[in-house]
């Protein structure tokens, strides 16, 4: 399964939003270990001014910290311990930054895991989610939503698309990306 990843983001020169896209390769440590990749997709706001990339580099530390780890044998479970040290790591800050205590502060997580054709996707906050499979456009988030998961496992195959953004972006844009507008 190839993998790509493409950033189209415009950060508010003010500092209270920052989105970036992270990417992090485990490494191959013998003949039997598969190869391992976490994309990630994450928002920070405030209403004042924040460091949001500190903030989620912070946050993006904890996850990859969380999922390397852990000693669980499902990549589903060591997706969701990832996304508990990733929330973990950003109290943290919080509780040590009195200028965001005061004012709080919103982060939004999106994660992939790629082993072979194993697909995995997590969910911290709120952001877009889709997948496209045979013809069909199915909205992943939502579904996380109504089953209460932070996690799912997807079957994927070389056709299908994956699209993830800031909340609301896609559902808003999606007639426009299909072509129906």
């Amino acid at each position: 399964m190839s993998v790509t990843a493409s950033q189209y983001i415009k950060n508010s020169k003010r500092g209270e939003v920052f989105t970036g896209v992270f990417h992090y390769t485990r490494p191959v440590r013998s003949k039997h270990d598969k190869a391992v990749e976490l994309y990630g997709l994450l928002s920070v706001s405030s209403e004042v001014e924040i460091p949001g990339q500190n903030i989620a580099k912070f946050a993006w530390d904890g996850l990859i910290d969380g999922f390397e780890y852990s000693k669980v044998d499902s990549t589903n479970e060591a997706l969701k311990i990832a996304l508990t040290e990733a929330t973990l790591r950003i109290k943290q800050l919080i509780a040590n930054d009195k200028n965001i205590a005061d004012h709080g502060v919103d982060v939004n997580i999106s994660v992939f895991v790629s082993i072979g054709n194993s697909l995995y996707v997590g969910l911290l906050g709120e952001s877009d989610i889709y997948i496209y499979k045979n013809g069909k456009i199915v909205d992943i988030s939502e579904m996380l939503g109504k089953k209460n998961a932070k996690t799912a496992a997807l079957v994927v195959s070389e056709s299908d698309v994956l699209f993830s953004s800031t909340k609301g972006f896609l559902k808003k844009e999606m007639s426009t990306l299909i072509g129906f507008k």
